[in-house]
């Protein structure tokens, strides 16, 4: 929700998903949501979890440091993990409050993200990025950190 992709989906219409993920650091910065993120209070952690693979660690990492991105913690995808996003982020939900960062809200472009958090007991905002537009017939969806 940070990040807008969209330049890099015609790499998916070849199913050429390393390439997709590789062209991350050149997103555009969404900079109405950077801002919202940069306005929460100081003493919350802020944690970017991103369906991103661990393949493209450093070029995330470089992006949020090249646009100062407000983060404490970065959760990434395993690298050829089959899950949905959706699952993903459920399942790190849980391990985050295992390992004592309960998330209290989280903020998402992806409807099925949302609604993920809300059935894992966490309140979620929907932002609109232009990533995930549901159109008749638009199946397509771009990651985003």
């Amino acid at each position: 929700m940070l990040a807008d992709g969209r330049h890099r989906e015609p790499l998916l219409a070849h199913g050429r998903w390393d390439d997709f993920f590789a062209a991350c650091g050149q997103d555009v910065l969404i900079g109405s949501n950077a801002l919202l993120v940069a306005l929460l209070d100081p003493a919350l952690t802020v944690v970017l979890l991103t369906s991103r693979p661990l393949t493209v660690q450093q070029p995330t990492v470089e992006w949020v440091s090249r646009h100062h991105v407000r983060w404490d913690l970065l959760v990434m995808r395993p690298s050829r993990a089959q899950q949905s996003s959706a699952a993903f982020k459920s399942g790190e939900v849980d391990r985050l409050r295992a390992a004592g960062y309960p998330p209290m809200w989280a903020i998402d472009d992806d409807p099925r993200n949302i609604d993920a958090y809300r059935r894992s007991g966490v309140s979620a905002t929907y932002i609109h990025s232009g990533i995930y537009d549901r159109q008749p017939g638009n199946t397509k969806a771009t990651p985003g950190v």
